[in-house]
């Protein structure tokens, strides 16, 4: 089991190159209380260690695997939708460091969004925002360039869909 109970709606990742899930962040439904805690659990030793802090509490984030980096996007504070942020945060396996890199272009920030990575784009598709209005937008995040760009809208908005990459396509 998760060694603590703040890990509600936690971001999880799989890095293939040590075997690991990364889990970032969460919050507790009962008390509302959000983390910026990084859990590992090493599918090996089936142990659970604690990383780095995330750089602020959060939870609902968008998140992807690529190339020994880990990427979280938008996400809140609270156990509410306010407020709801832009920021893409990078985290560096090897090293167990964060960078901030460019803040999606959203007006409103987001969570809940399904997220993916796909020949190195981070894709995150629809969520809800600030003012709770359910999104039907798809984001496309260059990696290697560090920038966003809008791509052609979900064909219906939904918040906290499932979300996965496979052939190529999200």
């Amino acid at each position: 089991p998760v060694p603590d109970l703040v890990n509600g709606m936690a971001s999880t990742v799989y890095a293939p190159t040590v075997n690991r899930i990364y889990m970032f962040g969460g919050s507790n439904f009962t008390s509302g209380v959000v983390a910026n805690t990084t859990r590992i659990y090493d599918i090996a030793t089936g142990l659970w260690s604690t990383g780095v802090p995330m750089p602020d509490v959060r939870t609902f984030m968008a998140s992807g695997y690529y190339n020994g980096k880990i990427y979280l996007v938008g996400g809140y504070t609270t156990g509410n939708v306010t407020p709801a942020f832009l920021q893409t945060w990078e985290y560096n396996i090897a090293s167990s460091t964060w960078l901030t890199k460019t803040s999606i272009p959203a007006p409103l920030g987001f969570g809940g969004a399904a997220s993916s990575v796909i020949n190195g784009h981070l894709y995150v598709a629809g969520g809800r925002d600030s003012s709770v209005a359910l999104l039907n937008t798809l984001w496309d995040y260059n990696i290697a360039a560090d920038t966003w760009t809008a791509r052609a809208p979900l064909p219906v908005a939904v918040n906290v869909p499932g979300g996965a990459a496979i052939g190529g396509q999200l």
